[in-house]
């Protein structure tokens, strides 16, 4: 469990994201730099960490499931 207590959420709630296209790729190469400068990428790199402990992940399927629905690649199994 994180820190804060919050409950861990299942990787079905994906399911209830809709975003795609352009939106992610402008907050993180135009948005977060603008606000954060140098500091972006350490921001976006414990922003993934946090969301990463969130998530209850029982298999590698799902870490696969979770890349290809937040828009992150496709990661493959050899």
């Amino acid at each position: 469990m994180s820190k804060n207590h919050e409950t861990p959420l299942p990787i079905t709630t994906l399911e209830e994201f809709h975003t795609v296209g352009a939106g992610y790729d402008i907050v993180r190469y135009i948005g977060l730099p603008d606000v954060f400068g140098h500091q972006a990428n350490t921001l976006l790199y414990f922003m993934g960490k946090n969301i990463a402990r969130k998530f209850v992940f029982q298999s590698v399927s799902d870490i696969v499931y979770a890349f290809d629905k937040l828009g992150w690649g496709y990661l493959e199994v050899r």
